[in-house]
């Protein structure tokens, strides 16, 4: 299903779409500010510029965390945005170990005071916390919503039963967005979250919906982007950008480091696709296949702390939020949990090697005792 308002700003086509169920309308590509795992630094006072730098181009919609580039993400936003505060969207999030009543509303001032601002358009739980009660989570941000300090809320990382349970503790209104891996490699959200989040008027955040810079998960996917591209004048990149653009109730955000790309993916809301191109694009999936979880390598390759043996991750050291012994809990209840990302393993070594959801591999191992295929995503 596409669906796009447009306008015309300065000669500039701008796409909009709204944010839940409220009038305020969002640029329909926004900016992530989740640079932290970039391979090249960037300055605080370059990021600055980044976000002036987006706003020109028509992009009003900011997407935040207090962990972001070490902490210092929602001040960058803040200088980014001074004195025009009134004509960006800002969404920020509280952390897991911060979802109980006291400690989320204490985040959340924390967040208005590095935003040096009266309220937070959108304030979303960046995981679930199975040890905090989902009610005394909800309950809080009823109370943040009531107070005047957040406009709308929103979810992110969350299961089908967990979005239905927080919609269900949440007395102050319907719940605004669902933050979600969304690409033309991860799919997973179509199968239900998607269409029941346009069937409930909620807004899908897709994050990394450029797969990280590979666009797709197979070379015929890269080759019709290519095609496509071609025939447009325009980047891959672009073209992969506008078709989850044009997804009806889903807004990209695209972090990037470089002006260059920025403005690229700001050109790319004007990108005119024809509908056949649309569907074109949308058969090049990637579907997740069962593998056996001894034929998965897990190894630190990303520069990130994992945990490389059954007994850390039943130990959780690194005291991750939900551990994984908490999301086997929830795997061995009938929940799903997205499949892991992996690629063939590389010297000829056989098996795969794990690219991302060490903690779900962890959990899945747990939850089976290591005797059942692990749903996968093989990145070509």
């Amino acid at each position: 299903m596409y669906l796009v308002n447009t306008k015309r700003e300065g000669g500039r086509k701008v796409i909009t779409k709204p944010l839940g169920q409220m009038a305020v309308r969002i640029s329909s590509i926004g900016l992530g500010m989740n640079v932290a795992d970039s391979s090249r630094t960037i300055s605080a006072e370059a990021q600055v510029d980044l976000v002036r730098l987006a706003g020109t181009l028509g992009i009003n919609f900011l997407d935040t965390a207090p962990n972001y580039l070490s902490g210092q993400s929602e001040e960058i936003v803040t200088a980014g945005i001074k004195g025009r505060r009134k004509e960006f969207v800002v969404a920020t999030k509280v952390p897991p170990e911060a979802t109980s009543y006291a400690r989320l509303i204490q985040a959340a001032d924390s967040s208005l005071a590095r935003l040096k601002s009266d309220w937070i358009d959108l304030y979303q739980v960046h995981w679930p916390n199975p040890i905090v009660p989902m009610n005394e989570t909800m309950g809080a941000m009823d109370t943040l919503v009531r107070d005047g300090k957040v406009r709308q809320v929103g979810v992110s990382n969350f299961s089908m039963n967990e979005l239905r349970e927080a919609e269900r503790c949440f007395s102050a209104g319907a719940l605004a967005s669902v933050q979600v891996e969304y690409n033309l490699f991860d799919r997973t959200v179509e199968s239900e979250m998607l269409p029941y989040c346009r069937e409930r008027g909620m807004t899908v955040i897709a994050y990394s919906p450029l797969h990280r810079g590979r666009l797709a998960g197979s070379a015929r996917g890269r080759e019709t982007l290519k095609e496509i591209a071609e025939r447009h004048a325009c980047s891959s990149a672009q073209v992969a950008l506008r078709w989850i653009a044009a997804q009806d109730s889903v807004v990209p955000i695209p972090n990037t480091t470089n002006p260059s790309r920025l403005r690229e993916n700001a050109k790319a809301i004007e990108l005119e696709l024809s509908g056949e191109e649309l569907d074109q694009i949308g058969q090049c999936r990637t579907d997740p296949v069962p593998v056996p979880t001894d034929s998965i390598q897990v190894a630190d390759n990303t520069g990130r702390k994992v945990y490389t043996t059954l007994k850390e991750a039943r130990e959780n050291p690194l005291g991750f939020v939900p551990s994984p012994a908490q999301l086997a809990e929830q795997i061995r209840s009938g929940e799903f949990l997205k499949p892991v990302r992996v690629r063939h393993a590389e010297h000829g070594r056989g098996g795969y090697e794990l690219l991302e959801g060490r903690v779900r591999y962890w959990a899945w191992v747990i939850a089976f005792g290591g005797k059942q295929p692990i749903p996968v995503l093989i990145d070509s």
